[in-house]
């Protein structure tokens, strides 16, 4: 759960358990944080970081006028994801052109807030280097890091985490003291968690101080012995963790002592395991994020360990702390482990010689579940469908990593490339999407086993996610996709189809060659016509009759012949009458709206756009702020500028959170409109200005006409004009941020 307060000024979550002891640590951390830009927590694993700095981010939250913002980074592996995962705890959205650290950097310039990043370990020299990248150019920005080895970097102060105190077993204080002492306050809390009525006598007080004392004062080391209380008597565990400390003596000297304590405790742990729960702990070390049973189950069993065996394995390693299971009602139960943990288990699997077979389990399990669900996608639960993949994310990013280094088959990262992040899939951000689709491009030019099909299938893909920023260099990918096609012959022929109309959707409006994109057009619609009715199902064969019925009207429509984009949209809407998707019913009712719109029939535009809203609503599609950008376009013409406002305001949300510039831009050029004729000079012209410069950052075409002279006919003879344009000249440089703020703002003039 995240807690964060009305105004969003943290993201910090909420303590499930009890925090102990660290008073002083607090303290002087609180007062580093004040003083100092950056502050590296240093130590061990399981040494209690996280929960520390944690405990100094609530501290701070009334110090900082941006928030305070928790980074975690325990679950990635790909340096390239620490600054997709920073924007997104801020809610930074990529900038059209522009890196994502580039983005960042210019958010974080003005604020001044509090970042903590945490476990930053594995990830070190990226954490390090856009720390130091962040600090230069942010004068109000502190950073708050947790690592087991410092950053590294000027300026720095390193803060060595301690182990908790824990009393001299030869000598313990009086009974009434105890509680003075965090490593044993700690111990019995958590054993009152697995044994709600455990009770300390005075005799058992130097017992449990020895454990303490033999753990080192590790919480995760304590809170690990604890689970056992259930089942042992603290002699007994005691007892066990002696036998455990003589597994170290021919471990590496040279290592912290403390790793070989926690190494110890792991190990100690791991040894009480049987031979079945030593194969799955290794085995489930492959998941990231977490998983449900029933992956556990297709990706865990085999060479020695039957399906049937995993549920009660399980079941025992829950039950002896090694896996967290969360459960929530009507939720599948998944399950976590913890990153030492994993960490460990990983350790042992790589030593077993058995890493790299279940890891192309993990991943085959991951292509099928993919595409069983997007057989699916018709009949689920749109929102449940989504967040299904959602939860996922961190196994398919772990998946696609694997597979781009799998020798025996070069083609799977690709392959993978192609699956999981399939529209609709919500599995991935714009950026990261293109990222994998160049990695995938750069993947296919090393290696000359992978098919020229699915090669020209990713340079089309990509050549669409480039299109949202760079139409022209898009286009060119989409040819080169179209050219190797080509060349395949009749096998792929419908590939060719496919990529034909996707290229003539993604670039009907933006490349202004009309001959080229009608010759495109035409050509996969020869293709259709040649497979024939015979090479599909009879609805198969509609839908697709119905695709190129919008796909004609979409054309029509960038060309100006709206009588006939009306025509060939109704036409689609009429062969999808006896099914269909919703999301495919959706698209002809957007084409016959645009073209209603364009002949100023107002009153059908808006009811066929209406219709369409409520179709992409359904499946919670991609298209909803299409939609309400032509709704709002059509109450302008009306005069409704009240629900005009309205829709453009829902329309920037929507593409906020995709995020798409393309329609926040073309809602700001119509909040630029309504403005206008509210007599709101300076705004309208801000606006304005804010519409233009996100479109000359897509290099794309303005949908509406916001020049000055526009939409403040006569502005140059106002005597008010010098400030008109320096409203216009305001607008143009501000970032996306601000300029989404100031649609927000119905107070700014």
């Amino acid at each position: 759960l995240l807690t964060t307060t009305p105004d969003r000024q943290h993201n910090l979550p909420l303590g499930l358990t009890n925090f102990f002891g660290r008073k002083v640590e607090i303290a002087r951390l609180s007062a580093l944080v004040a003083e100092r830009r950056l502050i590296t927590l240093s130590g061990p694993g399981g040494v209690g970081k996280t929960r520390l700095a944690l405990q100094v981010a609530e501290r701070a939250l009334g110090d900082f006028s941006g928030g305070v913002w928790l980074v975690e980074l325990a679950a990635l592996s790909d340096p390239a994801l620490v600054a997709q995962s920073v924007a997104a705890a801020l809610g930074v959205r990529d900038e059209s052109g522009r890196p994502i650290e580039e983005s960042l950097t210019s958010w974080l310039s003005p604020r001044q807030l509090l970042l903590v990043l945490d476990n930053c370990e594995h990830l070190l020299e990226e954490c390090a280097r856009l720390a130091d990248r962040w600090l230069r150019g942010s004068a109000r920005l502190h950073i708050l890091a947790t690592s087991r080895e410092p950053l590294g970097i000027g300026g720095e102060a390193v803060f060595s985490v301690q182990s908790l105190p824990f009393p001299d077993p030869d000598s313990m204080p009086p009974f009434d003291r105890l509680n003075d002492y965090a490593a044993l306050t700690l111990l019995v809390d958590r054993a009152r968690l697995v044994v709600t009525d455990y009770q300390v006598a005075p005799q058992e007080a130097g017992t449990l101080a020895r454990i303490c004392q033999r753990l080192d004062g590790l919480p995760l080391a304590i809170e690990l012995a604890a689970a056992r209380l259930n089942i042992l008597t603290a002699a007994e565990l005691a007892d066990r963790l002696d036998d455990a400390f003589g597994l170290l003596t021919s471990g590496s000297r040279s290592a912290l002592p403390r790793q070989q304590t926690l190494r110890a405790t792991l190990d100690w742990s791991y040894q009480l395991l049987s031979a079945d729960q030593h194969r799955l702990l290794q085995r489930l070390s492959v998941f990231a994020g977490g998983w449900t049973l029933l992956a556990a189950e297709a990706v865990c069993s085999g060479a020695g360990l039957e399906p049937s065996a995993v549920l009660g394995e399980l079941t025992s390693l829950v039950a002896k702390s090694m896996v967290s299971a969360e459960r929530r009602p009507g939720v599948e139960t998944r399950f976590y482990l913890l990153d030492t943990v994993r960490q460990y288990a990983q350790e042992k699997l790589q030593a077993a010689r058995q890493a790299a077979p279940f890891q192309r389990r993990h991943r085959d399990f991951f292509a099928s579940f993919a595409e069983t669900s997007l057989a699916q996608l018709d009949t689920l639960d749109q929102p449940l469908w989504n967040q299904r993949f959602l939860v996922e994310l961190d196994n398919f990013r772990q998946a696609l990593d694997w597979s781009f280094n799998d020798e025996d088959d070069v083609a799977a990262g690709p392959r993978l490339v192609m699956l999981f992040t399939k529209r609709p899939i919500p599995c991935h951000s714009y950026r990261e999407q293109l990222d994998w689709h160049m990695r995938a491009l750069a993947h296919c030019d090393r290696h000359a086993g992978i098919s020229a099909e699915l090669h020209a299938q990713l340079l089309e893909r990509a050549s669409g996610l480039v299109g949202l920023n760079d139409p022209e260099t898009a286009f060119d990918l989409a040819r080169r996709a179209i050219e190797i096609c080509r060349r395949l012959g009749p096998e792929s022929q419908e590939t060719l189809m496919w990529i034909l109309y996707n290229t003539v959707d993604d670039f009907a409006r933006s490349i202004h060659q009309n001959d080229q994109i009608s010759a495109l057009q035409a050509e996969a619609e020869a293709i259709l016509q040649a497979l024939g009715p015979g090479y599909y199902s009879s609805e198969t064969w509609l839908r697709h009759q119905a695709a190129f019925a919008t796909i004609r009207a979409e054309i029509a429509i960038w060309q100006g012949r709206y009588a006939d984009a009306k025509v060939q949209a109704a036409e689609g809407i009429r062969l999808l009458e006896a099914g269909g998707s919703l999301w495919t019913q959706a698209n002809p009712q957007t084409r016959l709206g645009m073209a209603c719109y364009y002949l100023g029939e107002y009153q059908a535009a808006r009811d066929h756009h209406l219709i369409a809203l409520d179709l992409n609503r359904a499946v919670q599609a991609w298209e909803e702020p299409y939609n309400l950008r032509w709704l709002a376009a059509t109450d302008i013409a009306t005069g409704n500028l009240e629900r005009a406002l309205d829709y453009c305001l829902e329309c920037i949300q929507l593409a906020k959170a995709m995020p798409d510039h393309n329609f926040i831009a073309s809602s700001l050029g119509l909040l630029a409109a309504i403005s206008a004729q509210h007599g709101q000079a300076n705004r309208a012209a801000r606006l304005a200005g804010a519409s233009a410069a996100m479109w000359a950052r897509q290099k794309r075409q303005p949908w509406e006409d916001s020049a000055l002279d526009t939409l403040l006919p006569g502005w140059r003879n106002d005597s008010d004009q010098d400030s008109i344009l320096q409203a216009f000249e305001q607008g143009q440089a501000m970032s996306a941020d601000r300029a989404i703020a100031l649609a927000f703002d119905d107070q700014a003039g």
